[in-house]
């Protein structure tokens, strides 16, 4: 078995000295590749068999040798050629191993790398190429051999792989491009191509090519550098001074911007880190400061995106916000907006802060014009008399003055909370007829009318109110009001209106009541004329004439007083209605007793003020007035007392006398009017009671029911008070 086993390894290795012997391996021996035993042509080769022998020799002699003898000499050969084809197989399996190892490192190198691998020829054939190349370029690997690489190179970056190609065959050194390949289905990727030069067994010049596929890092480059480009446009071509600044403090980027606002270039603030600081107005210089260190203190502590920067005063405004002035390169001052914010990468590390930094110079040239204006606004406002009120075009307050507050009597609180619907609920409240009021405030919003008309109140005051639209190119955007007070007006213009009248009456009367006498004299003046001889005629026309002329003086002596009531200088005392009523009642006591008068006079402590004579004729000339028209009453009375109506002290003369036509009220309190021709007296009293009523800031009128039903005349009096007078004399 030995033998037959020896001559079946040996078939195609040559023994040593002998000639070749082959012998095909048995079933079930292990798998043996041929090799070819030559004879030793050197001296290496014959030390390496000598070797051989040695180890042969060695195991036979350990194995205790074969005995001497031709035919021994024989047999030690072959069993030393024996144990050195056993030792050889044994080689030879060991190096078989170590090839299966190495292929499937070959494997696992070449086949299954990340990148593909090709072998190009000098013409642009692909000799060899693996798994991940046949995929990259989308092709089975069977057909990718013998294809042309150019054609699997787009035809715009063929003269890119040329380049790269003529570069390696001109200096040998390996190279390296980007280019875009295209796959059969035509679909482009990009591919980073590592090439060399190299020979092959024939000595043929080759390329070896790796080629990365990087068509995902290419569009992360290109949305990077298209990023990059946006960048670089906002911020080189934003209008404002933006900047980025570091962890160190060094300027990252500035944008050109910095050159218009502060004259100084980019690479001037890159150059010197420190002239950020040293540009700032030395009057803002501290509240710079105070932002910096502000900020500093901020990003000192742990990063967080969303925690702000709080100010440092209290005064709630961030710190990432200041403004303060810089001094331009040309000595110029320009206000700046600064605002920052921290800057975070992708994993939030802190790097550094984002400045940008805006010229609002004009701005706060405009805002001062703009506060000067308000100011000039509001000082013209309050100088005015009238009260002014200016709303938007939905009706919301937007300015008022002092002046609208007191003419309305709106409470502080009112104004300070601002709202529309109180303060309009308390305005209308004051008026006659808040309806009209309103609905012509509803016509003129929106509207262009100016607008003039007069409100009245229930306490009787009265404003003229003025509208203006307020427009600004072309379009409303509000109304102005002006409210002034003309209840003082309107009463002195119904007074001239009434003194006008009653000087017209007056001029009417004083023609005829005067000219009345004078004509009584002329004509006596000539009965006496004729008359001289007869003493008792002539004291008859003299009577006549003495009679007309005390008529003229007591008229004119009436006139007179009439026209000084309001306009001589007094002395006013505060005095008991009744004291002033008691004294009046001594003077037409004749009358009163005459005629049997009951006179009643109220209790109620009643004081009043004003010129004491004045006050006295006031109520001298009611009671004469209601002796005259007491008529033929059986049971005449007359009452003087006080009541109280709408908050205010009324004085009142009552009678129970003949009353008044509804038709005459309108001429009782005229000059010289007298309802009754027969009564005595000029006409002229109850002219003088209204008048000197109002000198005392007060108002009076008559009312009666008619005919028969008496007579009530009711007046007030300015500063009428109930109780005791403090002092006689004010």
């Amino acid at each position: 078995m030995k033998q037959a086993s020896h001559r079946r390894s040996t078939k195609a290795i040559p023994a040593s000295g002998g000639t070749n012997k082959t012998d095909d391996a048995g079933p079930g021996s292990p798998t043996r590749f041929p090799l070819e035993r030559r004879v030793p042509a050197s001296e290496d080769h014959s030390e390496e068999a000598s070797e051989l022998r040695r180890q042969a020799e060695a195991i036979i002699a350990k194995s205790g040798g074969l005995p001497a003898g031709d035919k021994d000499v024989t047999q030690h050969e072959l069993h030393v050629h024996q144990i050195e084809l056993e030792m050889q197989n044994e080689e030879l399996r060991r190096a078989q191993a170590s090839l299966a190892a190495s292929r499937a490192r070959y494997f696992d190198l070449f086949e299954m790398a990340p990148v593909g691998y090709v072998i190009v020829s000098e013409t642009g054939q692909i000799l060899e190429g693996n798994l991940t190349a046949a995929a990259l370029l989308g092709r089975p690997r069977g057909k990718l051999i013998n294809h042309l690489i150019a054609r699997a190179i787009l035809p715009e970056d063929q003269d890119v792989f040329y380049l790269l190609r003529k570069s390696l065959l001109e200096s040998g050194d390996p190279k390296t491009c980007k280019l875009r390949m295209v796959k059969p289905d035509g679909s482009e990727i990009w591919v980073q191509m590592h090439a060399s030069v190299a020979r092959d067994e024939s000595y043929a010049t080759v390329f070896r090519i790796s080629l990365g596929d990087i068509t995902e890092i290419s569009q992360k480059t290109d949305e990077l550098r298209h990023s990059e480009e946006k960048f670089r446009t906002l911020a080189d071509f934003t209008y404002d001074w933006e900047y980025w600044q570091g962890i160190d403090g060094r300027l990252v980027y500035i944008s050109p911007s910095c050159e218009r606002v502060s004259g100084y270039t980019r690479e001037e603030f890159l150059a010197d880190t420190r002239l950020l600081k040293t540009i700032v107005h030395p009057g803002d210089a501290e509240k710079f400061a105070a932002h910096l260190e502000a900020v500093h203190t901020h990003d000192a502590t742990p990063r967080r995106r969303d925690r702000p920067v709080s100010s440092p005063s209290g005064s709630g405004q961030s710190t990432n916000e200041v403004n303060f002035r810089i001094i331009k390169k040309d000595g110029s001052v320009v206000d700046i907006e600064h605002g920052c914010q921290p800057v975070f990468d992708e994993g939030g590390a802190y790097r550094g802060r984002r400045v940008s930094n805006r010229d609002i110079t004009s701005r706060k040239r405009a805002e001062r014009l703009v506060l000067e204006n308000e100011a000039r606004l509001r000082a013209t406002l309050e100088a005015a008399a009238d009260g002014i009120l200016a709303v938007d075009d939905i009706g919301r307050v937007t300015h008022s003055n002092q002046r609208f507050a007191e003419l309305w009597r709106i409470p502080p609180p009112i104004l300070e909370r601002g709202s529309d619907k109180e303060l309009l609920d308390h305005v209308t409240a004051q008026l006659s007829d808040p309806e009209a009021f309103l609905k012509k405030v509803r016509e003129l919003y929106g509207s262009d009318e100016q607008s003039m008309d007069t409100l009245a109140f229930k306490d009787g005051r009265i404003f003229e109110r003025y509208s203006l639209p307020m427009i600004l190119d072309g379009t409303h955007i509000g109304r102005v009001w002006s409210f002034r007070d003309i209840t003082g007006r309107t009463r002195a213009q119904e007074e001239l209106r009434n003194k006008n009248a009653d000087l017209q009456r007056f001029t009417n009367t004083v023609s005829h009541d005067l000219k009345s006498p004078l004509v009584t004299i002329k004509t006596f003046l000539g009965y006496l004329e004729k008359d001289l001889n007869d003493p008792a005629a002539t004291a008859n026309d003299l009577g006549y004439i003495l009679g007309a002329a005390d008529k003229m003086e007591r008229l004119l002596n009436e006139l007179l007083a009439l026209a000084r009531i309001g306009h001589l200088r007094s002395t006013l005392v505060k005095v008991p209605l009744q004291e002033i009523v008691q004294e009046t009642l001594a003077l037409v006591a004749g009358q009163i007793a005459e005629r049997g008068v009951h006179v009643e006079v109220t209790s109620e402590p009643v004081i009043l003020h004003g010129d004491r004579p004045r006050l006295v004729e006031v109520f001298q000339n009611l009671l004469d007035n209601a002796v005259k028209f007491l008529g033929d009453q059986p049971d005449p009375r007359i009452e003087v007392g006080a009541e109280t109506k709408d908050g205010k002290i009324v004085l009142f003369v009552r009678d129970n006398g003949k009353g008044i036509d509804p038709r005459h009220k309108s001429k009782l309190f005229g000059l010289f009017e007298k309802l009754d021709p027969h009564t005595p007296g000029s006409g002229i009293g109850l002219a003088m009671v209204r008048r000197i009523v109002e000198a005392h800031g007060g108002n009076i009128e008559a009312q009666s029911d008619g005919p028969g039903m008496g007579t009530t005349f009711r007046f007030t009096l300015a500063k009428t008070e109930r109780g005791r007078p403090a002092g006689t004399t004010t």
